[in-house]
């Protein structure tokens, strides 16, 4: 299955090493990861995904899913999960470009609430206003109405007071005519 996947014949691989080297997309740390490669997955048969260099150069994701046999032996099973892993990582791009989006659109509904907030309190500021405004209206027409009945009262008390002169002297003037 390796050579299926990777494009390397069984003349290019002697041994388990020799596979390892070849294929290791770490070539500097081959020997270290050869070791944590041995340890991990042969003896403790843990699964891994590791990036490996096909023949052709072009880097494919394995799975690598061990199976540790009575008689010590590891039968290794392979898998190729590059078209899996390249659609897990493209998900984690769009996943964490909505979680942007859905920041941004936080943040301007946030800063949208508090316009409108701001408004909301302008505005009932501006209704007590013109409440107040309302009220002083109200009590200077009630004002004006008293001042008007007095004026009134006046009004027929001064013509009240002026009639009895003004017939006299409409009496004299058509006497004197």
């Amino acid at each position: 299955e390796f050579t299926h996947i990777t494009g390397y014949t069984l003349g290019d691989i002697h041994s388990e090493t020799d596979w390892f080297h070849k294929a290791t997309v770490f070539a500097r740390y081959s020997q270290e990861i050869l070791k944590t490669w041995k340890k991990a997955v042969l003896k403790k048969g843990l699964e891994r995904t590791l990036p490996v260099a096909c023949r052709e150069g072009e880097i494919k994701q394995i799975e690598f899913k061990p199976t540790l046999l009575e008689d010590g032996r590891v039968i290794v099973m392979l898998s190729d999960v590059t078209e899996r892993k390249k659609a897990e990582e493209e998900l984690h791009r769009y996943r964490d470009h909505l979680e942007e989006l859905v920041a941004q659109r936080t943040a301007e509904l946030r800063r949208t609430n508090e316009q409108l907030q701001r408004e909301v309190t302008e505005r009932k500021r501006v209704e007590e206003e013109i409440k107040t405004l309302n009220q002083d209206l109200t009590r200077r027409a009630k004002e004006l109405e008293a001042t008007n009945r007095e004026l009134e009262t006046f009004s027929y008390s001064v013509s009240h007071d002026l009639r009895t002169p003004l017939i006299g002297i409409q009496g004299f003037s058509h006497r004197l005519l």
